[in-house]
């Protein structure tokens, strides 16, 4: 087994396995609905940029990466398109795509 097969290998047996590492997720992509294994990781709150004429105080913006197998979606996303996970809705910000990983980096505001 060469090094790609054994990414591979370990992408599905290991990372999108969700005895293991990953989650059942509910996904909605371009008015299509999945409900696949996936890592949503490092969300985080952060106090956004409050513009002078912006009055509206308590709103944060929250960050995400998700990891997901590009077969599951069954194509990639586009950037600035509009993903919803687990009910949150958020703007995807980057794609990138690694051994047929797809590595979605997510934004929304919350309160």
């Amino acid at each position: 087994m060469n090094f790609k097969e054994q990414v591979e290998r370990d992408l599905k047996e290991v990372f999108h396995n969700t005895g293991e590492h990953a989650a059942t997720k509910e996904i909605e992509y371009g008015g299509d609905f999945f409900k696949v294994p996936a890592v949503l990781d490092n969300v985080a709150v952060a106090d956004r940029t409050q513009l002078a004429n912006d009055n509206a105080d308590g709103i944060c913006a929250v960050t995400a990466t998700l990891f997901v197998a590009l077969c599951d979606l069954g194509r990639t996303p586009r950037q600035g398109a509009t993903i919803w996970v687990e009910g949150e809705e958020y703007e995807i910000k980057t794609v990138g795509t690694e051994e047929g990983e797809l590595v979605l980096g997510l934004w929304r505001l919350d309160e």
